[in-house]
């Protein structure tokens, strides 16, 4: 990839070309990440203090990259898995009066 600047040093302004290798360049992330507004948009718009005391208790882990909170999928599903509960396997029981 070539790449187009322009350097200026002690006030002269010369035009450059940058010859970088494709193989330094990054074209695919290896495990999708979700922003915090979407992850709370899939969570039936949750509130912003719900992810944050997750953060905060380590339940849920996250990334910061430039100042966004970024989560990961595998690790948003995981979560998700591990919260979902089986309403056919717990009976309430219902006190009687004597």
């Amino acid at each position: 990839m070539k790449i187009k600047a322009t350097i200026t040093l002690n006030g002269a302004t010369v035009p450059v070309e940058l010859e970088i290798p494709d193989e330094l360049f990054v074209t695919k992330v290896s495990a999708p990440f979700l922003p915090e507004p979407d992850l709370r948009v899939r969570w039936g718009d949750c509130s912003a203090r719900t992810l944050h005391r997750l953060r905060v208790t380590r339940r849920l882990p996250y990334s910061r990259l430039g100042g966004r909170i970024l989560y990961s999928l595998a690790d948003v599903e995981a979560f998700e898995a591990a919260s979902r509960t089986d309403a056919r396997a717990t009976r309430c029981k219902v006190a009687r009066r004597a």
